[in-house]
């Protein structure tokens, strides 16, 4: 694992290869040992899928979707029982585990519904932080910053997938989730421009009023959509 790790971080494609081959043998190792349901032990498959998954995604793209979105959602099955196990950073984990699944999705699959259900999930786990760990004006965990930033990621990558497929959700979406900063000035600006090819097309599902409200409702919020640079879009676990 430790190997596999390092490997990954040098980031060059032969490196990343290498690192693939090496979770390749961690994987196969730790799979008989996570049957006995030892937290430790499935945290550390979990790790080792989803850094899968996201070396698939980096080194093959839509070529390998059906292996990678199938290592993210084995690693999530497997995070999501250790909320309850005490295993440290489980949520921020799963949380990665969702955002790097979101993104493979939308960037091989931009129509597909299962996006959005990963990151409202990820999104609703943030805000179930408990009360006694939480910043009131972040919405997530003083003690895991990197919780602080992995929510802004998904906000932003869920604006954007708003914004390209339903722009008249996206005001209710940013409100929603209003609590995380995050740069959605090109998503507003997406929706806008969507917004105004609905409006022009003839026998659209949505009555103008519908529309030009939607507008108005990303204008209002234009003032306050620059909050962050942009984010890194994947997340990689030790």
């Amino acid at each position: 694992m430790n190997a596999a790790h390092a490997l990954l971080l040098a980031g060059d494609r032969a490196s990343l290869v290498d690192s693939l081959a090496a979770y390749d043998e961690a994987i196969a190792l730790l799979r008989p040992l996570a049957a006995a349901r030892a937290p430790s032990t499935c945290n550390s498959l979990a790790a080792a899928l989803m850094n899968r998954g996201e070396i698939l995604r980096r080194l093959h793209g839509t070529a390998c979707f059906a292996p990678a979105a199938t290592a993210f959602i084995e690693a999530a099955a497997l995070f999501r029982p250790l909320l309850s196990a005490g295993q440290p950073a489980s949520r921020r984990n799963l949380v990665g585990t969702l955002l790097n699944h979101a993104t493979l999705i939308l960037e091989t699959q931009p129509t597909n519904p299962v996006a959005a259900d990963c990151i409202e999930e990820a999104l609703g786990l943030v805000r179930a932080t408990p009360k006694s760990l939480t910043a009131e004006n972040t919405g997530a965990t003083e003690s895991d910053p990197a919780l602080v930033a992995l929510a802004a990621q998904l906000v932003r990558l869920g604006a954007l997938s708003y914004a390209a497929q339903q722009p008249h959700f996206l005001a209710e979406f940013l409100r929603e989730n209003s609590a995380f900063s995050a740069d959605v000035t090109d998503a507003i600006e997406l929706a806008q421009r969507r917004l105004g090819e609905r409006w022009r097309v003839v026998g659209t599902t949505l009555p103008l009023g519908r529309l030009l409200a939607a507008r108005d409702e990303l204008l209002a919020l234009r003032p306050a959509a620059h909050r962050l640079a942009p984010f890194a879009t994947s997340v990689l676990f030790a």
